[in-house]
């Protein structure tokens, strides 16, 4: 049993905010003493949302399946970092300006968010077994299956696939065999997706396995005729060449693997007072105990 210490911010009915993870200046809900695994999650409550602590008190409790669920109190997940942002986008109603930035185009109405594995809700999240499906076709192998860190749908029109960073590299192999098991393995699952030529050209500390993990995935979850855009979403001063290198990678030209960055979504913030909790979260952010974002 988690035991949940939050703190307040100035009341406000009208608005309700999603529970932000993560905060410098959080408290801590942690297993009992002598716990083998410790949990320990930081929670800043702006507009208390007993949605969203439900949906928390689910993940901790590993009803979801999450990887990595002790790093959620982290000063430096990013797994918090892109349940905060995110989440309060589609609480606003503004999860089409994330389309627009990190896709590239205006989606005609509002979008599915996908956090976790999970379909998120304005009040509840859903299982998404279209994932489960995925995950089995792609990674037939058993042991740990890609999760994706965001997913947003338009439907009938993308699916974005985002590889939230924050202050982390890409993921990469370690050796040139390591590399080269990479591909054999996933070319028996997705034939004529990836340029073998390409690949094994590519130094395996350079080699953006984790982007084409979401590529592969994300091609077993889109319907006929929809887009798939995978982005490598990381701050300003983590520029990285990994999307750049995936796309050399891959032998579909049709899909997109973009690069963005957490401050253009904060650049493009408009001015509501729906989000004026979302733009004090970037500015206040720490990373290191030092600005985590350059805005």
């Amino acid at each position: 049993m988690f035991r949940f210490n939050l703190i307040l911010g100035p009341p406000d009915a009208s608005r309700r905010k999603p529970l932000p993870l993560g905060q410098r200046s959080g408290l801590s809900a942690s297993g009992g003493p002598g716990a083998r695994d410790r949990q320990s999650v930081h929670l800043r409550l702006l507009d208390h949302d007993r949605s969203d602590e439900r949906s928390l008190q689910e993940a901790l409790d590993r009803k979801w399946g999450k990887a990595e669920i002790h790093r959620l109190g982290h000063e430096n997940s990013e797994d918090a970092v892109t349940w905060n942002v995110f989440r309060w986008l589609q609480e606003a109603g503004e999860l089409r300006l994330a389309v627009r930035i990190l896709g590239g185009f205006d989606p005609p109405a509002e979008s599915d968010l996908f956090l976790w594995g999970r379909q998120m809700c304005r009040t509840v999240s859903k299982k998404w077994p279209r994932l489960a499906k995925a995950r089995n076709m792609a990674e037939p192998w058993g042991g740990q299956q890609t999760e994706p860190d965001c997913c947003i749908h338009v439907p009938g029109q993308a699916w974005l696939f985002v590889e939230a960073k924050f202050g982390s590299p890409t993921t990469t192999k370690k050796t040139d065999a390591a590399r080269d098991a990479w591909l054999e393995r996933y070319e028996r699952t997705c034939p004529e997706v990836f340029d073998r030529d390409a690949v094994r050209k590519t130094p395996a500390r350079m080699f953006p396995e984790q982007l084409l993990r979401n590529v592969a995935l994300g091609l077993k979850v889109r319907s006929q005729h929809e887009r798939l855009i995978v982005v490598a979403l990381v701050r300003n001063r983590d520029a990285t060449s990994a999307p750049v290198i995936a796309s050399g990678c891959l032998s579909l030209t049709e899909v997109e693997v973009l690069h963005r960055t957490w401050e253009s979504i904060y650049e493009s913030l408009p001015a509501r007072s729906e989000l004026d909790g979302l733009r004090r979260y970037f500015e206040q952010k720490s990373y290191r105990l030092r600005p985590a974002f350059s805005v």
